[in-house]
This record gives C-alpha cells, sequence and structure tokens, in this order.
C-alpha cells in the first residue's frame, strides 16, 4: 500500500451458505474498511473523486458559506486611526452660533485664530501647513507667457525717466543714496 492511501480496500472471500435453499452462485464483495455511514448512494457510484471533484456528500450545501465566522478583524495602521479620527464631526461655538464641522477643520481654526492673536508658534504652523496646500503661491511667468506685440524695453526706459530719483545738484560724485 502506498503511504497516501487513506483507506484500505480488501477482497471478502466467497461465503458458503448453510441452507440447500440458498445454494446458489459464490457471492464476492469489495469493502472498503473506514467510515460506512458517507458511503455514496447507488446514484453516485459512477462519480469519481480526485483533485477538484471531492465528494458530494463533503460539498458546501447552496446558501452555506465555507467560512461562517468571516474573515478577521486586522489591525490598523496609524495613518487610518489618525483619518478616522480627524474625519469625525464635533461642535464649535462661533459667537452666538453653534456649528457642526470635522475635528481636522476645528483644528485649523483654532490654529488661524491663535495665529491672528499673535501666537507666533501658530502663526508659523499655520504658514507651513499653507505652502504646504499650496495656499498663496505665487505663480512665476515665464517669458513666453509675456504678451507679445509690446516692446518691453521702451515700457522700462519709459518707466525709469518717470520715477528715477532726482540728482541733488550738490553731490559731485553722482552717486545718490
Amino acid at each position: 500500500m502506498s503511504p497516501k492511501a487513506s483507506k484500505q480496500t480488501r477482497v471478502r472471500l466467497p461465503r458458503r451458505l448453510s441452507s440447500a435453499s440458498d445454494a446458489g452462485p459464490a457471492v464476492t464483495e469489495l469493502v472498503t474498511e473506514g467510515d460506512t455511514s458517507k458511503a455514496p448512494a447507488d446514484s453516485e457510484r459512477g462519480y469519481e473523486v480526485g483533485y477538484g471533484r471531492p465528494p458530494k456528500h463533503t460539498r458546501f450545501k447552496p446558501g452555506q458559506s465555507g467560512n461562517p465566522k468571516g474573515r478577521t478583524a486586522q489591525s490598523r495602521n496609524v495613518k487610518t486611526i489618525v483619518t478616522q479620527v480627524l474625519d469625525e464631526p464635533m461642535s464649535i461655538r462661533e459667537g452666538n452660533r453653534v456649528r457642526k464641522v470635522t475635528r481636522f477643520e476645528a483644528l485649523v481654526r483654532m490654529m488661524t485664530s491663535r495665529a491672528f492673536k499673535g501666537d507666533q508658534k501658530a502663526f508659523s504652523l499655520l504658514t507651513a501647513m499653507m505652502r504646504h496646500v499650496g495656499y498663496g503661491s505665487e505663480v512665476i511667468e515665464h517669458i513666453s507667457e509675456l504678451p507679445s506685440g509690446v516692446d518691453h524695453e521702451a515700457v522700462l526706459k519709459e518707466y525709469l525717466t518717470r520715477y528715477e530719483p532726482e540728482k541733488d545738484p550738490l553731490d559731485d560724485s553722482g552717486l545718490t543714496d
């Protein structure tokens, strides 16, 4: 027998019946040792059990889950916990009015009010957060984006002649402060 065989099969030898009326051909039976309560019915005898073909009596019944308890709860990481907590609603009072906002919005509002009251740490945190989200960032214009058809050098020369500081007639060096 191979070590993988789970059931033993043996051949039962013919029985001799004691009465003469029962005389007939000898009967040979194939008997499988093991669990006989789950023996296949006559209609299933032609069904071959093998890889991907489990015995029909061990298959899941319709509507029966293969994992009735479900997947076990997984541990959450720090980012998930922080996001969940900051997204929870809370009530804040603005003057006589009570509003429901997320905890994150309440933190930003509190930081803004403290910054305007003169708290330097809150101000630096607020400006760092503004820089991080891109609030108030200036767009740098490239030369290719300047309007065409305008003589930029002439405009600049005119501006300098209009707004150039007047020279002091007593100053001989020609340098101005």
